[in-house]
């Protein structure tokens, strides 16, 4: 008998087609288990930094006194210009009180900016004026008994990632 054309075509779906070349198909390795592991990893990870320093912009965060880019700031910025203003023979550095400072990060043309504030104690040091280089007054020790002169500072800018003031 012969077989209609939509007879054919009804019992072709039951027909596996034929294939010259079949595939065999590859089971991942272990090795390939660790590299997806290893950048799903490293992607979560860059996912919750972003979430939390996005979640600190324009937000007024305390700094530690030891926060690395305060100290910079202070000895390398604030403590020159307020000596400029006290202008005495000795230098004035700060007494060790907390310096109770913030800052807060804001967007500004595509980058980052941090605007630090804080206040500082000063008293008077031994070190003169003319003698010791503004690099050197981590070194300068107060005078027992002196007298204080209190500065605040506000603002002083730093962009991430970059130094706060001029070399």
């Amino acid at each position: 008998m012969m077989e209609t054309f939509y007879e054919h075509l009804s019992s072709a779906h039951s027909v596996r087609p034929f294939c010259l070349f079949e595939a065999e198909e590859e089971q991942p390795n272990m090795v390939q288990k660790i590299d997806v592991m290893t950048v799903l990893f490293y992607v979560t990870l860059l996912l919750i930094v972003l979430i939390v320093e996005s979640a600190t912009i324009g937000k007024k965060i305390k700094v530690p006194d030891s926060d690395r880019t305060l100290q910079e700031l202070i000895y390398r910025s604030a403590l020159p210009r307020s000596n400029d203003q006290i202008r005495d023979a000795v230098w004035w550095v700060p007494n060790g009180d907390s310096y109770q400072a913030t800052k807060v990060a804001v967007p500004n043309d595509g980058k980052q900016y941090t605007t630090y504030s804080f206040q500082m104690v000063l008293v008077k040091s031994q070190c003169d004026a003319k003698k010791v280089p503004v690099s050197s007054l981590r070194k300068c020790k107060p005078v027992p008994r002196a007298h204080t002169q209190v500065v605040s500072w506000k603002p002083i800018h730093a962009r991430l990632g970059e130094s706060a003031y001029p070399p």
